[in-house]
């Protein structure tokens, strides 16, 4: 599978992607694409902390726009925005993943697993 992916798409996959998909061949995996960072922080005596929060956000989503856009068109699920982290997340197709990571703004995709937690029973 590796072979078919372009270089420049492989390098923006983490590890634990990468092994994910070298490894299983999932027909869908659960990630979180990191976009580029842009400029985001407004500044001068006249920006309040709300004004600038509001202006981070809409400015987040301009940037993720085209992304989340490539995940709808290529039939992605769970699509989530986080625009304090700059991430989307989403579950999406091998296909779906190229895709969206070959995108310009994608910095970097990783493989979104949540740790499991150790419950401890307390005796």
């Amino acid at each position: 599978m590796a072979e078919r992916i372009p270089p420049d798409v492989w390098e923006k996959f983490d590890a634990a992607l990468q092994r994910e998909v070298l490894a299983d061949r999932p027909a869908e995996v659960a990630v979180l694409i990191v976009l580029a960072p842009g400029a985001d922080h407004p500044s001068g005596p006249a920006v309040t902390r709300g004004e600038a929060v509001d202006a981070m956000r809409r400015a987040f989503g301009r940037r993720a726009e085209a992304v989340v856009a490539t995940l709808v068109a290529s039939g992605g699920r769970d699509i989530r925005e986080f625009w304090l982290n700059h991430t989307v997340g989403a579950r999406l197709s091998i296909p779906s993943l190229l895709a969206a990571a070959g995108r310009p703004e994608v910095r970097q995709v990783l493989l979104d697993s949540p740790r499991q937690a150790e419950i401890v029973a307390e005796h």
